[in-house]
């Protein structure tokens, strides 16, 4: 049977509510999904100083520590491709209207997910601003029986936590 692992991610849906409440460490998506080039060309103005800044305040230790310099390696070369960050900006402003409709229209439709699923999060990111548990707001939205694990990390749990986020996969998979 297919099984579904979330990491640290919320329902599209619940982080527009949450952004548009003032109440979700979420700002980057009303900023990466205003109209191009706006955020684009804010980005290209210094992209490490924007991504950096941002991984390092999702990261539990507001450091870019938990990251192997190889990846970050990777990461500052997609930086510095404008395509790619107009791509991703693209993904967000995806978000913003056809994956919020899609979202309305399932939760209207009552569409649940139907295979087991497993949400992983840290005891820093997503749990610190809506007051709601992660795993919860899956089960009141989409995946009423999801079961949750919560690890000692902020939003990168595969880099902050990889023993923890690797044990619960396993003992899920």
């Amino acid at each position: 049977m297919a099984k579904l692992a979330l990491l640290d991610i919320l329902p599209t849906i619940e982080v527009w509510k949450n952004v548009r409440a003032g109440v979700a460490a979420s700002a980057h998506w009303a900023f990466l999904s205003r109209p191009a080039p706006a955020p684009e060309q804010d980005i290209a103005a210094n992209p490490p100083a924007y991504f950096e800044g941002l991984m390092a305040k999702w990261a539990k230790s507001q450091s870019l520590e938990a990251f192997d310099p190889r990846a970050m390696a990777h990461y500052r070369a997609f930086w510095g491709d404008p395509a790619r960050v107009h791509a991703m900006c693209e993904d967000y402003r995806a978000g913003a209207t056809l994956d919020l409709a899609a979202d309305e229209a399932d939760l209207a439709a009552a569409k649940t997910i139907l295979s087991p699923t497993l949400t992983i999060t840290g005891d820093f990111y997503l749990t610190r601003s809506a007051g709601e548990a992660p795993v919860d707001v899956w089960r009141r939205a989409f995946a009423p029986h999801a079961r949750g694990s919560l690890t000692p990390c902020g939003h990168f749990v595969a880099e902050e936590a990889p023993e923890e986020t690797l044990a619960s996969l396993l003992g899920f998979l």
